[in-house]
């Protein structure tokens, strides 16, 4: 089969479904699949920053293991990925027994203070995007 370059992303960024979250009871999380074109783009530009940070605080050697400062912002800007690129709403989440509106900043709040969380969607993310790959290259390959 050959790849016609005109064709777009495997990957339709409108696709949604709703995940829920093993032990807690009644949360759920509306998602859209990972590596669509935003998602990609905002990751390729968080790695980008990253090795910058990394080029800047290390000292030449193969191996360091030591925590920098920017470590500690790896987490909150990947959450803030996955909360602009990937999370579309949210259920059950509560504060202090209120209902907490989903918005791109609780999110990353969220994802972040929970790392959890965070690494169960973004599991939850790659695999729908994956399935919706394979789906795809079989409906085109029977075509």
């Amino acid at each position: 089969m050959a790849l016609d370059i005109t064709n777009k992303s495997f990957l339709p960024s409108d696709e949604t479904k709703w995940v829920d979250v093993p032990n807690y009871d009644g949360v759920r999380f509306k998602i859209r699949p990972a590596y669509t074109m935003d998602y990609n783009l905002a990751q390729a530009n968080y790695e980008g920053w990253l090795q910058r940070q990394i080029a800047q605080t290390t000292d030449g050697t193969d191996c360091d293991v030591r925590v920098h400062p920017h470590d500690k912002r790896k987490l909150p800007l990947q959450a803030e990925i996955l909360a602009l690129h990937v999370v579309q709403d949210w259920e059950g989440v509560v504060a202090q027994g209120e209902t907490i509106e989903f918005t791109p900043d609780n999110c990353t709040e969220l994802l972040t203070n929970n790392p959890d969380i965070y690494g169960y969607i973004k599991a939850q993310a790659e695999e729908f995007a994956i399935a919706l790959a394979d789906k795809a290259y079989k409906t085109r390959k029977k075509q």
